[in-house]
């Protein structure tokens, strides 16, 4: 067995037998012998061949379960693995990424059980977490990759950027490490020309998915960036209707689907279509339903309960803040209502719009007769604040080129053109409805 391991370095080549030795719940102990030719990496490849029976023999020994004592010892499985690969090629990298996706799994466990048991486990003498430590030693194996120079492109190891970013992505958000998260992407937007040719490299499309669905969720949830955050998802997408009749892909294809539907709707004004979603992502069409529907009949009401009811798992899935500025969609569509009601003429009185939020937010009789007394002269104060209130919505909509016009304060009238809505979608795209 390790006389395969030792043809592998020899040969730059990948099997199972060298899958099989750094999963440590493989069962099966390697003895260490000399190779049958000259291999100058002997001494660390039988290091690591040590260090692979020693976390098999751990684990056995801890009945099947995860410890620290199994923790350090992938740690430097990694960590052996990093020093090989510095002067060999980019035949390793699924092996180094297996090594690094076990890391992660084992230190994910361990500060589960941690926080759940709210103190130390036992053998556990650092004040860093297990992933925080796993992170650092993923991050020498994604700097090994950037700094490779060689020319070759099928022999260059920029293309483990992709591998190991996803790695750390996934390790970045799960301890809310923001300040990591930020600084790591920041070195892909000034290398992105350069590792960009080596994407297009990566035969596992998962990886690419992955990859482009955390730059999307970063862009677009972190920074705000609803241009770059939905291109990075959509593009995410696109690869995943490839697998739409492989029910194994289902959940990516649905996380996924998650943050860009939100992300089209505030960069494009695009939605889906309902009965389309329904027929493959039936609870996702249930979630965003009474959103969708809100923003398309400016049901105010309906908007603010979904809000509310769904709180917790929007801000725990970090889509909050977007969800809440896609009010301003609900006010406008509620705006556009009360404008043809008027009419559809340039002069609309603002105590036909607040009536109709009025009415929307399903506080009608109450609002309107705060707006009935607000256009008389003896009008109460709470009434003339909500009119305020009011003009403070309509400009801001109009300052954002929503709505073509301007207010009179003192006539407390809204003024537009004879075509005052512009069309808010920027590309269309298939299967998608225009609001």
């Amino acid at each position: 067995m390790a006389q395969l391991i030792y043809v592998c370095f020899r040969d730059n080549i990948l099997n199972d037998s060298f899958k099989d030795l750094v999963n440590y719940e493989y069962d099966h102990q390697i003895k260490v012998s000399k190779p049958h030719f000259a291999l100058k990496e002997f001494d660390k490849v039988s290091q690591l061949i040590e260090i692979c029976n020693d976390m098999k023999k751990m684990y056995q020994k801890d009945n099947a379960t995860i410890s620290v004592p199994l923790f350090r010892l992938a740690l430097e499985q990694l960590r052996v693995l990093n020093r090989i690969f510095e002067n060999r090629t980019n035949w390793m990298i699924p092996l180094l990424y297996q090594s690094g996706e076990q890391l992660y799994d084992i230190a994910n466990t361990l500060d589960t059980h941690k926080e759940q048991s709210g103190g130390r486990l036992q053998n556990d003498e650092e004040e860093e977490s297990f992933l925080i430590q796993a992170g650092r030693v993923i991050h020498m194996t994604l700097n090994t990759c950037f700094k490779d120079r060689n020319e070759n492109e099928l022999e260059n190891k920029k293309i483990g950027v992709f591998y190991f970013a996803t790695l750390l992505f996934k390790l970045y958000y799960r301890i809310q490490a923001y300040g990591l998260l930020s600084n790591m992407c920041k070195v892909f937007e000034s290398r992105l020309n350069e590792i960009d040719p080596y994407i297009r490299k990566v035969d596992n499309d998962l990886i690419i998915i992955r990859f482009k669905y955390y730059m999307g969720l970063y862009y677009g949830y972190e920074k705000n960036n609803y241009q770059l955050g939905h291109q990075w998802l959509n593009e995410a997408f696109d690869i995943c209707r490839r697998y739409e009749t492989i029910k194994d892909t289902h959940a990516v294809r649905t996380r996924v689907l998650l943050y860009l539907i939100p992300m089209k709707l505030m960069h494009t004004r695009q939605y889906p279509r309902l009965q389309v979603l329904q027929r493959t992502y039936r609870k996702l069409s249930n979630f965003y339903k009474p959103l969708i529907t809100s923003i398309c009949t400016g049901n105010l009401h309906e908007y603010d309960t979904f809000v509310r009811e769904n709180e917790l798992f929007l801000v725990s899935r970090n889509l909050h803040v977007t969800i809440l500025k896609l009010r301003e969609l609900v006010e406008l569509k509620l705006v556009k209502v009360a404008w043809s009601c008027n009419g559809a003429t340039t002069k609309v009185p603002l105590d036909i719009v607040a009536r109709a939020f009025a009415f929307a937010s399903g506080s009608r009789d109450k609002n309107r007769k705060k707006a009935d007394a607000g256009s008389s002269k003896n009008g109460d104060s709470s009434a003339a604040d909500d009119l305020d209130e009011l003009e403070c919505i309509l400009a801001t909509l109009i300052a954002k080129n929503y709505i073509k016009g301007y207010l009179s304060h003192t006539h407390r009238v809204m003024m537009t053109s004879k075509a005052p809505f512009p069309s808010l979608v920027k590309s269309g795209v298939t299967g998608i409805s225009r609001g």
